[in-house]
């Protein structure tokens, strides 16, 4: 008599899910920072201090700023209400902004993040990054510092200028940035500009004192009788 042969299952083979559209526009790094942490610094020896018989913690302005070295590259971003959640706010930066390194994202209060960069570049290109907007919510950017008030609004921001009609001569990016620093604090000049894709007009970005009245323009040559005057259209400033 034939032994009746056991049935085996077929097992379909797994094929990884599809990539959705919006995966596909939108992918999700993970976010890595590990790069980043808190150092400690040298104290000078002091005597411990006692005010009103109240302990007292003496930290002298050069202990802060050795402490604030760490810091060199943080940015701050002031949303208006209606602040996304840290991961969307980490994911964005992540996916849209084209830092070389992942930043440091931290709360400090419900309108306030903080953005540390690995490098100069990163700070750079989050601090002219032309779009302030995540989700729907809007924010500004500005400069960390010690005296940095959470309830005014700092005057010192990133703007982007154009210089229409620009000599081609003068795109050298030694030369705008010695113009940017006339204005304010020469930041960087845009990817159109760098690779002359337009050769109409230079585009670069400087922080300024927006409390200040702007220069309509300024006068450029190689010499007092040799110059011409170069208009600047400061953008989102009309």
């Amino acid at each position: 008599m034939e032994q009746a042969m056991t049935a085996v299952p077929v097992v379909e083979p797994k094929h990884p899910p599809d990539k959705t559209y919006a995966r596909v526009l939108n992918p999700i790094r993970s976010h890595s920072s590990d790069w980043f942490s808190l150092k400690p610094i040298p104290l000078t020896k002091r005597n411990h201090t006692v005010v009103d018989n109240i302990p007292t913690c003496i930290i002298s302005n050069m202990e802060l700023e050795e402490a604030e070295k760490q810091f060199e590259f943080a940015l701050i971003l002031k949303f208006t209400a209606g602040r996304p959640s840290l991961v969307d706010i980490k994911n964005h930066i992540l996916c849209h902004w084209g830092l070389k390194e992942d930043p440091v994202v931290t709360l400090l209060d419900a309108r306030h993040v903080l953005l540390i960069a690995e490098n100069q570049d990163d700070m750079i290109r989050a601090q002219t990054h032309p779009s302030h907007r995540i989700n729907a919510s809007l924010f500004r950017i500005f400069r960390w510092s010690r005296s940095y008030d959470f309830v005014k609004d700092n005057t010192k921001v990133p703007v982007w200028v154009s210089l229409t009609r620009l000599p081609i001569s003068y795109m050298n990016p030694t030369f705008l940035s010695k113009i940017g620093n006339l204005i304010g604090k020469y930041l960087r000049a845009d990817e159109e500009t760098i690779k002359l894709k337009n050769g109409l007009r230079a585009r670069i970005c400087v922080e300024v004192d927006v409390s200040k009245d702007l220069p309509k323009g300024m006068y450029i040559g190689d010499s007092n009788e040799d110059k011409f005057w170069q208009p600047m259209d400061f953008e989102g400033n009309n």
